[in-house]
């Protein structure tokens, strides 16, 4: 009895000694395939103040979920966030190893804004004018079309055989900026958030 428990007093202490020896504090999280689990993506849209924006269709091009360039969206879909502000629009269902995630990107592609002028002056909308009072189409610049989300809901830990879904929050007034431009931020323009379990 005093052998065996001299023994495990022994391995106990190698078990410290070794967990001691590290990289220096350096953490290195990878998803483990020990499991798959399925990842729901939906979008909506905050409502706009101040902006008279009829439709704002943008093409989300790519989800991406790190490590491992993880896609959660397997083809680019279409969306009108001017029809997002009292709906959610599901994007996809995707099956995905089960691990600990660190970030998300976002990518976007191809945006067309048509509005209506309540100003008092004519709009510059890309080149094209638009007259007071007038409703216009027109394809704005798309200076920052990606964002990676790493703070927030991040690390993400998605566990073998559940179901985890992400709600992509899209703002219509932070994506459009004072020069009718788009640009998408983190924080601002994106937001990120858990859906609820599924009961």
């Amino acid at each position: 009895m005093k052998r065996l428990t001299a023994f495990s007093i022994c391995f106990a202490g190698v078990v410290l000694f070794l967990s001691g020896c590290g990289d220096g504090g350096r953490t290195v999280t990878t998803p483990v395939a020990s499991g798959n689990a399925t990842f729901n993506l939906v979008v909506a849209d905050t409502p706009p103040s101040n902006v008279a924006v009829m439709s704002f269709q943008v093409q989300i091009a790519s989800a991406v979920l790190q490590p491992g360039n993880v896609s959660v969206l397997p083809r680019p879909v279409t969306v009108d966030l001017a029809q997002l502000v009292t709906d959610t629009g599901f994007l996809a269902s995707t099956v995905i190893n089960s691990g600990t995630y660190t970030s998300l990107t976002v990518t976007l592609a191809n945006p067309q804004v048509t509005l209506m002028n309540n100003t008092t002056a004519a709009l510059s909308l890309n080149g094209q004018s638009c007259a007071v009072g007038a409703v216009c189409t027109y394809v704005p610049a798309l200076n920052t079309a990606s964002v990676t989300v790493s703070s927030g809901l991040f690390p993400l830990t998605v566990s073998a055989s559940s179901t985890t879904g992400m709600n992509l929050d899209l703002s219509i007034p932070d994506l459009l900026q004072s020069d009718l431009s788009v640009t998408l931020a983190n924080g601002k323009s994106l937001n990120l958030s858990l859906l609820p379990a599924p009961v």
